[in-house]
């Protein structure tokens, strides 16, 4: 899968030109072959097998050949992450979580003082309604017989 995904990030990092797909083995990968039983491709393939295992550089000279890298990442290949880049990232994340809890923590206290707020505001808005009833109704008994408006 490897030489694949190599291709395949080449190929979009030199679309966009610029290095944004890199592949990292994970492990070694092994390839099996099957052939059905008296195939007489079994030893010439078994013996080309050995021939690559024991020349070591042929698979690097196959993949240069025909996976070759993308031209963006060619400098950008010393810039690769390392340990100390993912700790670096580690800490950084870290950090803003540590930052939203307690940004978290202590919007708990203002939220539960806004809450507070608005029923006493309601309450106020509730008893100023009634009040203000109350005014107009007075003021209807007052203001109509002085206007001399029969009730």
């Amino acid at each position: 899968d490897q030489p694949i995904l190599e291709w395949l990030a080449s190929t979009a990092n030199n679309k966009d030109n610029a290095c944004k797909f890199i592949v990292r083995p994970c492990r070694t990968q092994q390839i099996g072959y099957a052939f059905p039983k008296l195939s007489t491709l079994h030893s010439p393939v078994s013996a080309a097998l050995n021939q690559m295992h024991f020349n070591e550089n042929i698979r690097e000279r196959l993949d240069r050949k025909f996976f070759p890298p993308s031209k963006p990442c060619a400098d950008d290949a010393a810039k690769a992450l390392n340990a100390y880049e993912i700790g670096s990232l580690f800490i950084l994340h870290g950090s803003v979580l540590v930052f939203l809890l307690v940004v978290a923590l202590l919007q708990r206290p203002a939220a539960k003082a806004a809450r507070k707020l608005e029923d006493v505001t309601e309450k106020v808005t509730e008893k100023l309604e009634e009040v203000t009833e109350k005014l107009e109704d007075a003021f209807e008994e007052v203001w109509a017989p002085a206007q001399g408006d029969p009730q």
